[in-house]
C-alpha cells in the first residue's frame, strides 16, 4: 500500500500516525463513547487498510489535561470578555476623544 500522509511504514508495517489528528479523535471517540476499541478503515481505489486501535489511557489523560489547559486560557477567557476578539481601544479614544494635538492647544 501505498503510505498515506496519515499513515505511518516502520520495518514493512503500515499504522495510523500517532502524531496525526485522525489518532487524537479517535481516541476522545473512544473515550466519549466508552468503548474499548476501533477499526480504522482507509480505502482508496489501489487498496484497503484496516487497523485495530485500543484505548490509550495515557495518551488521553494527556490530551485532556491540555484540553483543559486550552479551554482555561483560550476559550473562557473569550467567552467571559471577549479577551482575544475585542476592537483595539486607541489612545485618543481614552483621551475623550481628543487627539494630542488638541490638548496642547488648550
Amino acid at each position: 500500500m501505498n503510505v498515506i500522509f496519515f499513515l505511518k511504514e516502520t520495518d514493512g508495517n503500515v499504522s495510523l500516525d500517532i502524531y496525526r489528528a485522525y489518532y487524537f479523535q479517535v481516541q476522545l471517540q473512544l473515550k466519549l463513547s466508552e468503548t474499548n476499541y476501533c477499526d480504522f478503515v482507509v480505502w482508496n481505489s489501489e487498496d484497503l487498510f484496516i487497523q485495530r486501535l485500543y484505548r490509550d489511557e495515557p495518551f488521553i489523560s494527556v490530551a485532556s489535561e491540555k484540553c483543559k489547559l486550552f479551554i482555561k486560557l483560550c476559550i473562557l477567557p473569550e467567552l467571559l470578555r471577549k479577551w482575544y476578539s475585542q476592537e483595539p481601544q486607541s489612545i485618543s479614544s481614552s483621551n475623550n476623544g481628543s487627539s494630542n494635538e488638541e490638548q496642547k492647544e488648550h
